[in-house]
């Protein structure tokens, strides 16, 4: 317990130098706040263009944990083999057992978060909270304006849909652990 402990400290510490999404910090607190638990890392969900979907060359015309507006500006932005996507929230939470690994993914597959799972080794229990809501669609300049706006409706509506799912991920963290 006392090596869990510590790193609990180090990632708490860590959690305040470097910060977290405004809309994921509620439930990092709960997770925080328990003995038996604490966040490694997370992700709020995000609405992204980027320049490219290779590796190493991909640069963010547009990265929002927000939903966006602007529409045509971001039209305007769009480069041959840009990539719209939108990420739903993904949190990684250390736990101090089995256990209490189970606990924790019981209550979030109970909620119907089904990219949940235990990523276990001989030091850590680590379970993984991961949304299933995406979208990743390759663009080019000959695309659609009114497509791309819909594109964009389509992933403001779904990170709607995101933070309310995650409203009642943090009601259920509170009652049940």
């Amino acid at each position: 317990m006392i090596e869990f402990i510590q790193k609990k400290k180090m990632q708490i510490e860590k959690l305040g130098r470097e910060g977290a999404d405004l809309e994921i910090l509620p439930i990092l607190n709960v997770i925080n706040s328990k003995e038996r638990y604490f966040s490694t890392s997370s992700c709020a969900g995000r609405i992204v263009l980027m320049s490219s979907s290779k590796k190493g060359e991909t640069k963010f015309i547009l990265k929002s944990h927000k939903r966006i507006g602007n529409f045509g500006e971001i039209f305007d932005k769009i480069k041959e083999g840009s990539v719209f996507r939108f990420e739903g929230m993904i949190l990684h939470i250390a736990c101090f057992d089995y256990e209490s690994a189970v606990d924790i993914l019981k209550i979030a597959r109970g909620l119907g978060w089904k990219r949940s799972g235990l990523i276990s080794d001989k030091k850590a229990f680590i379970v993984e909270i991961s949304s299933s809501e995406k979208i990743e669609v390759p663009l080019n300049k000959k695309i659609n304006r009114e497509f791309f706006e819909f594109l964009c409706r389509k992933a403001n509506s779904m990170l709607s849909f995101e933070r309310e799912k995650m409203k009642v991920l943090e009601t259920q963290l509170k009652q049940k652990l």
